[in-house]
């Protein structure tokens, strides 16, 4: 399979600006010590979280 840029959707669907950006304020992302502290707590949890590599904008 070769897979080109195009410029408009093939579904007619809207432009995607954000791309994978979370947006709800932060509610759901856990820094390293958050995550490592309510699994400590909530083990049966582990499978609901998933790895994302974030940065800070300054």
């Amino acid at each position: 399979m070769v897979v080109t840029a195009q410029s408009k959707s093939l579904f007619g669907l809207s432009e995607m600006l954000l791309g994978s950006t979370p947006r709800d304020g932060g509610g759901s992302i856990f820094l390293d010590d958050e995550y490592k502290s309510t699994l400590s707590q909530y083990s049966e949890l582990k499978d609901y979280f998933k790895y994302a590599l974030v940065h800070e904008k300054y």
